[in-house]
């Protein structure tokens, strides 16, 4: 995170973004070097059958598969009690913070800070500041639950998008840009810890991989495409609308929050694991 971020930032007062971009991408690299080197795991021989009956066992066993990846886990997260309204939190709970991300290194060069600065501040202090959120995070779902920590976590990330509207009209000062990312990155990591535990508890054991891909591409939905205008947002409005609107948006995924605790008041959110 901080070769990607504050590195590719710094790169950028230096070298043309094409250099950057491709700087970048040879990091990818590094994991395909470590795929390549790492021993490949031993797959037990199938018995010798006849070739027909082959085809048919691998046919069986392939649409046993499906069923047992794709479609058992859906249809038993939509037996759950209150699953759509669920679901479309999942979508909404960082949706005006999702927004507001998109725009901030925008914001950041406009307001007047250099590469640097904003590589230095943002990607490497920050990342720092996300690490200590995520720790608090971790500390208030472990003390007093999921879904208080993430009704605190919701509260605290839209407050915070208002420092960005502050520095809007302050104009350029380094320091007032630590303290803006610096709180803005903690509440991040401490809603987003809880957020990752709230979307983990949902899982039914049973159907582990295929139900958190499916929450957490949601959540990846509502962080990307649908923060697609946000650049429309801002000339139409100017920044410091615009980030003080984003912290009105919390407040939809708030309210399901409310409805799906009061809906689960002893913190169950998922059925027992299958047998």
């Amino acid at each position: 995170m901080i070769v990607a971020g504050a590195g590719a930032l710094a790169l950028s007062d230096f070298i043309s973004w094409f250099w950057v971009y491709a700087a970048m991408g040879s990091l990818v690299l590094i994991g395909m070097i470590g795929v390549l080197i790492g021993p490949e795991p031993e797959v037990p021989k199938a018995a010798t059958e006849p070739v027909g009956k082959a085809e048919d066992n691998r046919i069986e066993r392939a649409l046993a598969w499906l069923k047992r990846a794709v479609v058992d886990p859906f249809a038993e997260f939509l037996t759950r009690r209150g699953w759509f309204a669920i679901l479309l939190f999942v979508l909404l709970y960082k949706y005006g913070d999702a927004i507001a991300a998109t725009m901030t290194n925008p914001f950041f060069n406009e307001v007047g800070f250099s590469g640097v600065e904003i590589g230095s501040v943002t990607k490497f202090f920050g990342v720092f500041a996300t690490l200590f959120g995520i720790f608090v995070g971790g500390m208030l779902v472990a003390k007093i639950g999921v879904l208080k920590a993430l009704f605190i976590g919701g509260i605290l990330q839209a407050v915070t998008n208002i420092f960005f509207a502050w520095l809007a009209v302050h104009g350029p000062d380094l320091w007032l840009l630590a303290v803006v990312v610096g709180v803005d990155n903690f509440t991040g990591g401490l809603g987003s810890a809880a957020f990752v535990a709230y979307l983990s508890s949902l899982c039914n054991v049973a159907f582990t991989g295929t139900q958190y891909a499916l929450l957490t591409s949601l959540m990846a939905f509502g962080r990307t495409l649908m923060s697609t205008g946000s650049g429309w947002l801002v000339d139409q409005m100017g920044w410091v609308l615009f980030f003080m609107s984003t912290s009105l948006m919390a407040i939809p995924g708030l309210l399901l929050l409310i409805w799906i605790s009061r809906l689960y008041p002893t913190g169950q959110l998922r059925p027992a694991p299958a047998e």
